[in-house]
C-alpha cells in the first residue's frame, strides 16, 4: 500500500472511530495545509492527506475534537492537538521529522506568550506539562513575555525546545 493510502485510510478510520464530519477537504498546495475544527459541531476542515505533512495537519485538527479541551487557554488547547497527533503518528509507526515537533513547539510557545501576555495564565496557573514539553522553565517564560522575539532567537540558537 502507497504512504498515500495509508494516511487516508488512517484519517478515515478516525473520522468513523469519532463520528466526525469533514466540511471541506483542501487540496494540498504551495501555501501548505491549514485547517480548522468546529469544537462543539464534531466538524473539521482537513487538508486531503497525501504527504506526511498534510496527514499530520489533518491528526492535529481531528485531536481538536478528540480531546475536548474547549476553555480560554489556546496554548493548552493547541497543545492537546500537537500531542494527541503525534502520539498517533507514533502508534502507527511513523517518523516525526525532528523539524514538525520544532514547528509544533514553536506554536504552541506563540499561544503560550499571547495567553500570557492577554492576561488569561500566568506563572501560577500555566500547565506545568506544557512547559516541561516545551522544555523551557518558568523563568525562561518570565523572560520571553518580556522580549518574544530575542527569547526566540536564543532558543534557536540554543537549541531549546527540541
Amino acid at each position: 500500500m502507497l504512504k498515500q493510502e495509508m494516511y487516508q485510510m488512517h484519517i478515515r478510520m478516525l473520522l468513523k472511530r469519532y463520528n466526525i464530519r469533514v466540511l471541506k477537504w483542501i487540496h494540498w498546495g504551495n501555501r501548505g495545509a491549514t485547517g480548522y475544527a468546529y469544537l462543539g459541531e464534531r466538524k473539521v476542515i482537513i487538508p486531503i492527506p497525501k504527504t506526511l505533512k498534510s496527514f499530520y495537519i489533518a491528526l492535529h485538527e481531528i485531536g481538536h475534537i478528540v480531546r475536548r479541551f474547549t476553555s480560554g487557554d489556546e496554548y493548552y488547547l493547541e497543545y492537546l492537538a500537537e500531542t494527541w497527533a503525534f502520539n498517533h503518528m507514533e502508534q502507527w509507526g511513523y517518523d516525526i521529522p525532528i523539524k514538525y515537533r520544532w514547528q509544533a513547539k514553536a506554536y504552541v510557545f506563540k499561544y503560550l506568550i499571547k495567553d500570557w501576555k492577554s492576561g488569561k495564565i500566568n506563572r501560577s496557573n500555566v500547565k506545568k506539562e506544557v512547559v516541561k514539553w516545551l522544555g523551557i522553565t518558568l523563568a525562561e517564560l518570565d523572560m520571553a513575555t518580556w522580549d518574544p522575539v530575542g527569547f526566540g532567537i536564543l532558543l534557536r540558537q540554543t537549541g531549546s525546545l527540541k
